[in-house]
């Protein structure tokens, strides 16, 4: 008998749990297929000696109430344990550790204290202001990206978002120079590390608008009981709860596209929908899509996107967190290996006991790696000499700028780099956080959830509006409005 739905969703990353939920609401029959044993993609989690580990070191954020987590918690009903970190993150540099306070006031008090004048007022109150004014615009204009801003133009409401315009053709470094920052070296570096989580890029190729949503992340972020992936836990049950089909240890080999699309599994079972959505990567589609390799090979061209090396530690909870479970270490000098500036950290909270054994928390550590390609190529004995040049690294800086972390006891250290995480993401090059955002290509000129073939859509991290779950979710949203409009 022949296996038909209305639409069929690969990959049960975060990006295609939230579009196969949504359609779920809106009465479709979906099948979703996972080639891994659980939901969750980049936010997957691993069990080492009693700890759970988040794959990455990761937070959320975007639980305004025009932001799009909590857009997608509202329609689904979902009522996470969540708690809000104040300070949302601390940033680590030689001059001490800066506190990312969520109160906007007590924020303008600390960056002026910390970084000199009253231009560091100015500066984040205009990121304030263009950081909430893009998100209520990202709920006003669900169809975006659209081929040109002429486009954008047509769509009802736009019109009182057009002075946002402007800000995609401005940098973060434009906007630092207009206000007499761009000579400070020590800002200059404090925002670049910030932005490099977020948007993945320098302050000179980082358009203001997108800069400015990011940079207002680490001052909003959340913890999540269980870990990162209790939210794709918790939104795989209510998918098969409201009636979803989920296929795990399912991955899809090809799609034959049609008046009715046949999507062929490594089980050798075949299914039929007149739409089909791949969560897959850009890079990925141009294998999954034989027939659409032309359109794939000229939407990402040229693109890339970073790989990470993480280092995962459960250790005895004996250390001085400030307050935050979320840190980012900024460093004077260069990485070894990666020529990198910054350590991106991620504890368990103390008070989640699911995570670790009594008196113990975890621990992930990311940093960004260049051109993962390269990883792939290295014989196994360069691999690990880079590896423990790496963990020597971040224990011996973790260790100078958090008290006690030193000396706690840690029971587990392990690694992971690009190859690790391809192997257990099947993303190519073990490519994390989507595409970097750039100057040289505006956010309405990214890849979008159109393809040109009709019912086959994209979401993800690398299509609009990118990375995070933030981005993912909006992708999600915007996609599902789409589609049922």
């Amino acid at each position: 008998m022949r296996e038909e739905f209305d639409h069929i969703v690969i990959g049960a990353g975060m990006g295609g749990l939230a579009a196969a939920c949504l359609l779920v609401k809106k009465g479709r029959r979906v099948l979703l297929l996972e080639a891994h044993t659980a939901a969750g993609g980049c936010v997957s989690y691993f069990a080492r000696k009693r700890f759970l580990f988040d794959a990455g070191a990761t937070t959320l954020s975007g639980m305004g109430h025009e932001q799009p987590v909590q857009r997608l918690l509202r329609t689904l009903g979902l009522d996470l344990p969540v708690r809000r970190c104040d300070p949302g993150m601390i940033v680590h540099t030689a001059g001490g550790a800066i506190p990312r306070w969520s109160d906007p006031e007590r924020w303008g008090e600390t960056a002026a204290r910390t970084f000199g004048g009253a231009r560091q007022r100015a500066f984040w109150s205009k990121v304030r202001e263009v950081s909430s004014e893009g998100w209520r615009a990202s709920a006003a204009l669900p169809f975006l990206p659209l081929d040109s801003l002429s486009a954008v133009a047509s769509l009802p409401g736009a019109l009182r978002f057009a002075p946002l315009g402007r800000h995609l053709f401005r940098s973060v470094g434009d906007v630092l120079r207009e206000l007499g920052l761009g000579d400070d070296r020590r800002f200059r570096s404090f925002i670049a590390e910030q932005l490099l989580i977020t948007a993945q890029s320098d302050p000179d190729d980082t358009p203001f608008l997108v800069g400015a949503m990011g940079l207002e992340y680490p001052a909003d972020t959340w913890y999540v009981d269980g870990g990162l992936n209790a939210l794709a836990r918790a939104m795989q049950q209510w998918f098969t709860e409201n009636g979803g089909t989920l296929m795990l240890r399912t991955a899809a080999l090809s799609v034959q596209t049609g008046p009715v699309h046949a999507v062929t599994t490594d089980t050798k079972r075949v299914f039929h929908a007149r739409s089909v959505i791949s969560n897959a990567t850009g890079w990925s589609n141009r294998e999954l899509f034989p027939s659409m390799q032309r359109f794939f090979d000229k939407e990402y061209a040229g693109l890339a996107g970073w790989g990470a090396f993480t280092l995962y530690v459960g250790l005895r909870n004996e250390f001085d967190d400030g307050g935050s479970p979320f840190h980012q270490i900024i460093t004077d000098e260069p990485l070894p290996v990666t020529g990198g500036r910054s350590f991106f950290l991620s504890f368990s909270h103390p008070q989640d006991a699911s995570r670790a054994p009594e008196g113990y928390r975890t621990l992930t550590v990311s940093t960004h790696v260049p051109d993962p390609h390269r990883w792939r190529e290295l014989p196994e004995r360069e691999i690990a000499e880079r590896k423990q040049a790496l963990t020597d690294a971040a224990l011996a800086i973790i260790g100078l700028h958090l008290p006690g972390f030193a000396g706690a006891e840690k029971p587990v250290v392990m690694t992971g780099t690009p190859v690790t995480f391809e192997h257990f993401t099947r993303r190519p090059f073990g490519q994390v956080g989507g595409i970097p955002h750039s100057m040289h290509r505006p956010l309405f000129a990214w890849p979008g959830w159109r393809t040109g073939t009709k019912g086959v859509s994209l979401v993800g991290d690398t299509v609009y509006p990118g990375q995070g779950i933030p981005g993912v979710f909006l992708g999600a949203l915007n996609l599902v409005r789409a589609l049922e409009s």
